[in-house]
């Protein structure tokens, strides 16, 4: 990638991430969610289908790694080569095996895009 594809692949990491719920454990970057339909269906993740399907033949190159590990490390090489900070990669995220998680999960975890936008 020329680095055109680094904006989409920090927005996954954070929409994979931005699910967090420290109340409750659930949600975060652990799981990538957005694989299946529930989550893929969030209106605040609208668009980022594309990010998740250019990285589809880097997983099936290496299938060792999980999907949550992928997309953080997409967004980490987005960083540096569009002029970023190096960060260190930490792997150990565990995918879901299936959707039963949504069953603890709700829309709304992230802010709609037009939240604070002003009137």
């Amino acid at each position: 990638d020329d680095g055109s594809l680094a904006p989409i692949f920090l927005r996954l990491a954070w929409h994979s991430s931005g699910t967090y719920d420290a109340a409750t454990g659930t949600g975060g970057s652990n799981g990538a969610g957005m694989r299946f339909q529930n989550e893929a269906a969030d209106p605040e993740n609208a668009g980022l289908a594309p990010a998740r399907a250019f990285l589809e033949p880097v997983k099936r190159k290496f299938p060792e790694i999980s999907y949550s590990d992928l997309w953080i490390l997409a967004a980490y090489v987005g960083l540096e080569v569009t002029g970023g900070p190096v960060i260190d990669f930490q792997p150990g995220r565990v995918d879901h095996p299936d959707e039963s998680y949504w069953e603890q999960m709700t829309y709304g975890r992230l802010p709609a895009a037009e939240k604070y936008c002003c009137p």
